[in-house]
């Protein structure tokens, strides 16, 4: 019969293996932050290709084009501020704030977007991005395409 430290030890390495390459599917809510986090982040660090992957297939050319301008705004920080999901539905609204800087000014503005992502093939995608509230720095409109319905 195998001692205490044995089992115990055989218990730690099936914890471990469990961990490490159990069950890796990622629940409709985990999609759903990654989604909402990866999207958010490229946008941030002006990576256009990551971004365009989360639009609906038909507007990633149009998406990649607007964004890859020089004269693109510059996202210098963001927060999601709300996530809303609607699980039985589909859907989920996300709140999120962006601060950027045109790149002739040193003026930061801040600007409120509501998107609408729609789970689809078990993948979110961002079906519509709406400036919600008024802009603080005032000026020009928002870079990150207010009423945009994809």
């Amino acid at each position: 019969m195998p001692n205490r430290s044995t089992l115990a030890g055989l218990c730690l390495a099936l914890c471990a293996c469990q961990a490490c390459g159990g069950n890796t599917a990622l629940t409709t809510r985990e999609r759903l932050q990654k989604s909402v986090t990866r999207y958010n982040q490229a946008v941030r660090w002006s990576n256009s290709d990551v971004a365009a992957g989360y639009l609906p297939a038909a507007e990633r050319a149009r998406y990649l084009e607007e964004h890859s301008r020089p004269d693109a705004a510059a996202v210098v920080d963001y927060d999601v501020e709300s996530v809303t999901p609607d699980y039985a539905n589909d859907i989920a609204v996300v709140l999120v704030r962006f601060d950027w800087q045109d790149p002739d000014s040193i003026t930061i503005r801040t600007t409120r977007i509501r998107q609408v992502w729609k789970l689809e093939d078990k993948e979110w995608v961002l079906h519509s991005r709406t400036e919600v509230k008024e802009r603080k720095g005032g000026g020009k409109p928002a870079p990150l395409a207010p009423e945009k319905r994809f």
